[in-house]
């Protein structure tokens, strides 16, 4: 329902529902060990040196939700990370130094890294 304008001095109520696209909604979700890790505000996640995580950028839009993948490491070097870009499985080495980010991205079908972005500080 909303109002809509006829001229300039006169408006009308209408009662036809007013259908807009959703929004499309970009989510990280962490686990490891079938258990789920809370991605903190501003999409930055504290994860411990010495394991393995599982990483996935999900897409939701009108009801429908999918995975992008790859989930590829941007910008950052690669000391003491080890990546499966295909499963996003991320490994965080002992040799990755405590407090030595980096960022995780999902990349499109043409290439491009999508703007929404992960930063992840090993502790």
């Amino acid at each position: 329902m909303g109002v809509r304008l006829i001229s300039d001095e006169a408006f009308t109520l209408d009662t036809a529902p007013q259908i807009v696209a959703e929004e499309a909604l970009y989510e990280w979700k962490i686990t490891k060990d079938s258990e789920e890790i809370a991605v903190g505000f501003g999409n930055v996640a504290e994860l411990k040196r010495n394991a393995t995580y599982q990483f996935e950028l999900l897409y939701r839009v009108d009801g429908e939700t999918e995975k992008i993948f790859p989930i590829e490491i941007v910008g950052s070097d690669l000391t003491g990370l080890v990546i499966d870009n295909d499963t996003g499985l991320v490994t965080i080495g002992a040799e990755r130094e405590a407090g030595d980010s980096f960022t995780l991205g999902g990349t499109a079908n043409d290439g491009t890294v999508y703007s929404y972005t992960l930063t992840v500080i090993p502790i």
